[in-house]
């Protein structure tokens, strides 16, 4: 694919559990394609209103947000493809990534406010 990536054993997340297949990223918006044929998520970019990575256990996780109010979240990438998706998405598709930091040791995060 000239003016995309391509990833396979890419995870979509659902009422369903996870389901792997290839996901592609273009200039046109995102297609994801489940192992076997059957199920597939195609996001047009200008159905997209943002994105976001969030480190999981063992790998990364695209997650991203339509107009019409649905989340998509994508596991299954490498540290390295964090980076060339960011900078892939925001040179050709110019949509701004955000990342999302997980607590992962148990803390909670915020204040807490007791009264009486």
């Amino acid at each position: 694919m000239a003016d995309g990536h391509s990833f396979n054993n890419i995870s979509v997340g659902g009422r369903g559990g996870t389901n792997p297949g290839q996901l592609k990223v273009h200039s046109g918006g995102v297609l994801w394609k489940k192992q076997g044929g059957g199920k597939a998520v195609e996001v047009d970019k200008s159905d997209i209103l943002g994105l976001t990575w969030m480190k999981v256990p063992r790998t990364n996780q695209l997650a991203v947000r339509t107009k019409d109010g649905l989340k998509y979240k994508f596991t299954g990438f490498r540290d390295q493809d964090v980076i060339s998706l960011t900078n892939f998405f925001q040179n050709t598709c110019g949509l701004t990534t955000e990342e999302k930091q997980l607590s992962v040791s148990g803390k909670n995060w915020g204040e807490v406010d007791l009264n009486g």
